[in-house]
């Protein structure tokens, strides 16, 4: 569709061309009319002047019309790609929430949750075990009791 609108669109330029020929011929047929002060003849070929000069401006728009065209066909083209590029990612989108069970998700992400809190407090107790067995802590209460066994 588009080779065809692209086809026409030379063919304009093709017209816009030859009549722009056309009034470059006219005019110089005006220049010669009036040096032999034929001014009928001039008002004609005036006439046909302005006249081209009017069917140039049509083909124009013509052509900015058919370019306009295929601009809208290439914007509705992309526009469909787009929206098979989105009915594919919602189907992924879709494959991956039937896969993924997120209550499930949740109660395991909760179950962890609470192991790792449980770890957290028994690291606690173990750090603090292993404080109270430190051996120049001992060393510490060991002298602590001797001298007080010592001064009684």
């Amino acid at each position: 569709m588009s080779s065809g609108l692209r086809k026409e669109m030379r063919a304009i330029d093709r017209q816009i061309l030859q009549i722009e020929r056309e009034q470059q011929k006219t005019k110089a047929e005006i220049k010669k009319h009036a040096k032999k002060n034929d001014i009928d003849v001039c008002k004609i070929l005036a006439k046909e002047l302005v006249n081209s000069q009017k069917a140039v401006s049509r083909l124009h728009a013509s052509k900015a019309q058919i370019n306009s065209v295929m601009m809208n066909m290439r914007t509705q083209a992309a526009t469909i790609r787009m929206t098979g590029a989105v009915e594919k990612s919602t189907q992924v989108m879709q494959s991956m929430s039937r896969l993924v069970k997120l209550p499930e998700l949740q109660k395991t992400m909760t179950a962890m949750s609470k192991e790792m809190m449980k770890m957290g407090i028994i690291d606690e107790l173990m750090d603090d075990a292993m404080e109270s067995l430190d051996p120049d802590d001992m060393e510490e209460e060991v002298d602590a009791q001797a001298c007080y066994d010592y001064d009684r």
